[in-house]
């Protein structure tokens, strides 16, 4: 199809797997060791998010010499090991909680969080959350802040970058406000492009996967993703896809890069 078994697809919008991936090396890089519930619904998308955690956590621990202790809660059973239990059961005094709710709904978000509410202040509780939790319009904020939520987004604005600078100041002057989201991204896809064009002339797919491009609030970081089903012996290129993000943590009602 035109989005899969595509080596001329490029995906620059990170995937939700790629979220994921990253969110799992902000764990391991900010907190190594730490106690881990993985919270889900019994939803498809929701599930599966939650089981690529449980696959990163397991692979980790087969080599890691801090190893997490980690266990995965879905909603259909609330079960560990056939037992009956909650997230607050999981909890553990004197360690890090890493409590990832893989969840897009809000509602249960909110709910989840109000119950667990009282116990940030008995234990040390850090969540993760979903990228789309960013753009919630009934999300709790003071949930989220004082859960000390750490939440995914490729959109990062370097003011501190003097191309960027120049970039907004011009923007500025031709539409009298200063660069919106939307903005940022054609600006940056248009250099990304642009560079990648001029860099690797007819050699462009081959020459992006090795390179990484910082524009003013945008990283492509491109890399091949392959089809896992192919049967032949050659590994099939899938599409390609920008595998940057960046983790934030919800402080004081704002949101601080922190990896």
């Amino acid at each position: 199809s035109l989005t899969t078994d595509n080596p001329y697809h490029i995906k620059l919008a990170p995937t939700i797997d790629t979220h994921i991936d990253n969110m799992f090396l902000s764990i391991v890089d900010s907190f190594p060791g730490a106690n881990v519930i993985i919270y889900t619904p019994n939803i498809d998308k929701d599930v599966s998010a939650a089981q690529r955690f449980d696959s990163l956590f397991r692979v980790y621990n087969q080599t890691a010499e801090k190893k997490f202790t980690w266990v995965l809660l879905n909603t259909r059973d609330m079960k560990v090991n056939g037992v009956k239990t909650t997230a607050s059961e999981q909890l553990k005094p004197g360690v890090k909680n890493v409590w990832i709710i893989t969840s897009f709904e809000e509602s249960f978000v909110n709910g989840n969080m109000r119950i667990l509410f009282n116990d940030r202040n008995k234990y040390n509780i850090v969540a993760y959350g979903m990228p789309t939790w960013l753009n919630g319009d009934v999300l709790r904020l003071d949930y989220v802040n004082d859960f000390q939520t750490r939440l995914t987004d490729p959109f990062y604005v370097d003011s501190f970058k003097a191309s960027t600078r120049t970039f907004m100041d011009l923007y500025n002057t031709n539409y009298s406000h200063l660069p919106e989201k939307n903005a940022y991204m054609g600006y940056d896809v248009t250099g990304f492009l642009l560079e990648a064009l001029q860099e690797n002339g007819r050699n462009f797919l081959s020459g992006i996967a090795t390179t990484r491009y910082r524009g003013a609030a945008y990283v492509f970081d491109i890399a091949k993703s392959y089809n896992r089903q192919s049967l032949t012996s050659e590994p099939v290129i899938n599409y390609f896809e920008n595998r940057y993000v960046n983790v934030f943590r919800v402080s004081d009602y704002q949101l601080r890069r922190v990896f």
